[in-house]
Parts: structure tokens; C-alpha cells; sequence
């Protein structure tokens, strides 16, 4: 399954660094120069990442994050600039409170190991179950069903109970006794 990225920056060198990174972790990327760009073309937001520069000339990225709060944007999404760090995380922060998906911010310059730590965050926050997974699951019979009583807290009686589905792996070396996963 390819992924999509979305790099927003004013800077054609610095877009085209980071979407060679990123196609080296599987991301198929598109590039924009800023906010009228993607006002333009709003289909690009139909993405599983948006990298964001802060300063974009005419406008900022608290400008490109407004416009994706209003778009319901639920890619995840990473703020690059060259400010101060603490300026930086205030600004992921208020990102966070307003429902986007703030995966982190990365400096300028940045460093690699920390844009793959917020790739690996995304992956560990998309990490969808596939249907051939599920269609596993069912043809080894992995899944089964449980009941989980409920309990009046005033009377102590049972009053009703919850119907549940477990996944339960079959042993094998890599899921067994001391698998690291």
C-alpha cells in the first residue's frame, strides 16, 4: 500500500531534500509551495502526512494549520522550522488542542534519525488492520467471542453484558515466550 505525503515549503531545494527522504521510507510525495497552493488543489490534503515549514513567506504555518483545522484534516502532520525549539513545541501544542494530528516538529537543519522517529510515530498511529489480516485471523480461527459481564456498582446485581471479540495469536517463535514485539 503506497503512502502519501504532502511537503509544504516556500523553499524548492528543502522540498525536494525531504521527499527523497521520504521516498526512501515508501511515501509517494507532492510538493507546495504554501497556502495558495493547496487552497487550490485541496485535494492533495488527501494524504497520510503533511510536512509543514513554519515560515512561508506571506504566509505562516499557524496560517496552513488554520486552513487544515477548517479542512478536517486527519493526516498526520509535522512542523519543520528553523526557530527556537520552545516556540516550536508550543506551536505542536496548540496544534494538538485544536484536533489535528501533531506528530512532533523537526528543526532546520534536522536531523534524520528524528524525521524516521516521527515516521515510526505515524506508522505506530496508523497502523491499520489489513483485510488479509482479518481474513487470516478467521480462516485460523484466532478470533473468538467472550462476554464481559456488567455490574450495577448500586446493587451489585449483574445487569447486563458485553459481547467481545479477542484475537488470540496462535504460538509461534516469533509471538511466543519472550517475542519482542
Amino acid at each position: 500500500m503506497t503512502r502519501h505525503a504532502l511537503i509544504i515549503d516556500d523553499d524548492p531545494d528543502f522540498r525536494e531534500l525531504i521527499s527523497g527522504l521520504l521516498s526512501a521510507h515508501g511515501f509517494d510525495c507532492t510538493q507546495s509551495e504554501g497556502l495558495q497552493d493547496i487552497a487550490c488543489n485541496p485535494a492533495c490534503l488527501e494524504t497520510d502526512l503533511i510536512l509543514v515549514d513554519y515560515e512561508l513567506g506571506d504566509f505562516t504555518g499557524d496560517d496552513v494549520l488554520g486552513y487544515l483545522r477548517e479542512r478536517n484534516v486527519e493526516a498526520g502532520i509535522i512542523l519543520m522550522s528553523a526557530c527556537h525549539n520552545d516556540d516550536m513545541q508550543a506551536m505542536v501544542a496548540r496544534g494538538k488542542r485544536s484536533g489535528l494530528e501533531m506528530l512532533g516538529q523537526l528543526g532546520k537543519p534536522f536531523d534524520i534519525m528524528h524525521l524516521a522517529s516521527l515516521l515510526a510515530e505515524l506508522d505506530k498511529q496508523r497502523n491499520p488492520l489489513s483485510l488479509d489480516e482479518l481474513d487470516d485471523a478467521l480462516t485460523e480461527r484466532q478470533l473468538h467471542l467472550v462476554y464481559q459481564p456488567k455490574i450495577d456498582l448500586a446493587s451489585g446485581r449483574l445487569s447486563g453484558a458485553e459481547a467481545l471479540v479477542r484475537w488470540q495469536l496462535k504460538w509461534t517463535p516469533e509471538f511466543g515466550p519472550g517475542a519482542k514485539l
